[in-house]
């Protein structure tokens, strides 16, 4: 009973050492990734290639084949030859096709500017992205489980468009039509001068100059073909001034008949002069 005793305080002993070597071991990996990019660009159609580093700011380097590297596509593209390829080597896992996977990489990452070799790191790669429309940011994630630094882990993947600036839309802009030409402003004037002064060279602009621009709503005539119909607003010829358009006829005709009625008298005044016998 005793040994059975002694068994099992050593295992918890056992155990409560192991858990401080556990995390000192795991301190020993701890290290702060962090994603750098270079825009690509390319025209529609074209590969684009994005240039990309995974800083380690340390302070250790990174257990071996632990880190991986998610990617996600800028909108507007797809993924290229090379990261295709990628795919068929069984390194990475994919979440969409051509457009998102996450992807191991084999070995450690050294601390920047400790690693071996004549290039102390950070190592730049290539990702490289089909051009299919305009784009959208992509990004790039280092995914670590040491990770000291969770939030400088993300960084864009940016692709421009060549010949497009700014790619707003899936094709070039269409040119729109230009504005009417400042003719027709100087034609509205003269005619709302002359309509001011005299309707009936109001009436004769109109017909000459042709169609004129006009603030009052306007209403297409019944039928196809036939004239617009302007609906009144309070401005152009109103009822006082039909009113006095047609006294000024009015009286010109008066006095045209009172001409007339004159005229007659005096013709028939002069006849009887004439037939009237000569006085005894």
């Amino acid at each position: 009973m005793r040994s059975v005793r002694g068994f099992i305080a050593l295992l918890a002993g056992a155990a409560a050492l192991s858990f401080p070597l556990a995390a000192q071991a795991a301190n020993g990996y701890a290290a702060d990734l962090s994603p750098e990019t270079r825009t690509g660009h390319a025209p529609l159609g074209a590969v684009a290639v994005v240039e990309v580093a995974i800083h380690n700011y340390g302070p250790n380097t990174t257990e071996s084949d632990t880190v991986a590297v998610e990617i996600v596509a800028p909108g507007g593209t797809v993924f290229g030859p090379d990261l295709e390829q990628r795919v068929t080597t069984g390194m990475c896992q994919v979440a969409v096709a051509h457009k998102h996977m996450t992807c191991k990489v084999e070995g450690e990452l050294h601390p920047d500017g400790k690693g071996p070799g004549s290039d102390p790191g950070p190592i730049w790669g290539t990702f490289d992205f089909t051009v299919q429309a305009c784009t959208t940011p992509g990004k790039v994630r280092a995914v670590y489980k040491h990770e000291s630094k969770p939030g400088n882990n993300t960084a864009p993947l940016t692709v421009t468009v060549d010949g497009i600036i700014p790619c707003t839309r899936t094709s070039p802009p269409v040119s729109t039509p230009s504005a009417k030409p400042s003719a027709s402003a100087s034609v509205k004037a003269t005619a709302s001068a002359s309509a001011s002064a005299s309707p009936s060279a109001a009436a004769s602009a109109s017909a000459t100059e042709g169609p004129v621009e006009s603030d009052f709503p306007v209403v297409p005539g019944g039928g196809a073909g036939g004239p617009d119909r302007i609906l009144s607003t309070g401005g152009g010829i109103d009822s006082a001034g039909i009113l006095s358009m047609g006294l000024i006829i009015g009286g010109a005709a008066l006095l045209v008949l009172l001409v007339l009625v004159a005229a007659v008298v005096s013709l028939r005044g002069r006849g009887r002069d004439e037939i009237a016998p000569p006085a005894l």
